[in-house]
């Protein structure tokens, strides 16, 4: 008996010399989690800070009340694809055609200015590009980069698309995920809002309105559908430095 009572006894430290360690772990996880929740909140205050940099140093944005407009417009091109007030875009951009591919959106030019970082060559500052630029002729030929729907353009009514300025974007769906394309600082526009368009169609001619120092073509990809989140257009498209 007294055998059993010091195993028992034994048996209880042991178990208490657990209980205690798995308490202090669970006190080393806690402040590891809590040291897990800084760095992710410093992490997200990082993200926020550069994506307002970004924002502030992106040459081609559209100021607040412009992008208000474009949003307002957005609504209503989304309004006239019957879709509900509350209903997410990318559902009801089903109407959208399938895109089996990008193409140039000009028969000729070259690359003046890549994605990324760069001068302003207008105001001479430090600036993001949100796009490529492709010089070519006034009067050239722009082409629909893939088969999509237009959800702004110019003609719809006939104001500059911010520092873009004569401008069309155009919605594609490629495999179920939702791009947008934006053609700017056009001379003319030759296509609508809601009007379905081929690859290689004509959708205006290049120019150099809006903040532009002289006539190219601004080709920028964004992700879902309108006015976005821009990513190198080089990803859809094959461009080379001239053709």
């Amino acid at each position: 008996a007294e055998q059993l009572a010091d195993a028992n006894d034994k048996l209880v430290d042991e178990m208490n010399d657990l209980i205690k360690q798995n308490e202090e772990k669970i006190k080393e996880l806690d402040a590891q989690q809590k040291e897990l929740n800084n760095l992710n909140n410093q992490i997200q205050a990082q993200v926020k800070q550069l994506g307002s940099q970004k924002r502030e140093y992106s040459e081609n944005a559209l100021d607040a009340d412009e992008e208000i407009k474009a949003l307002e417009d957005q609504i209503e091109f989304f309004k006239s694809e019957g879709c509900s007030e509350t209903q997410d875009v990318t559902t009801c951009s089903v109407n959208v055609p399938s895109s089996s591919g990008f193409i140039l959106p000009t028969p000729y030019g070259y690359i003046t200015s890549y994605y990324g970082g760069r001068i302003h060559p207008v105001y001479g500052v430090a600036s993001y590009h949100d796009g490529i630029d492709i010089a070519a002729s006034t009067g050239t030929t722009v082409m629909a980069s893939s088969t999509g729907k237009v959800i702004y353009s110019y003609l719809d009514n006939y104001s500059e698309y911010g520092g873009f300025g004569i401008a069309v974007l155009i919605a594609h769906n490629v495999n179920g995920e939702s791009y947008t394309t934006l053609y700017g600082h056009l001379s003319s526009a030759s296509v609508k809002s809601g009007q379905i368009v081929q690859r290689g169609q004509k959708i205006g001619e290049v120019g150099s309105t809006g903040v532009s120092t002289g006539p190219h073509l601004h080709f920028q990809t964004m992700y879902g559908v309108g006015y976005g989140t821009t990513f190198d257009p080089m990803l859809l498209v094959n461009i080379p430095l001239s053709w």
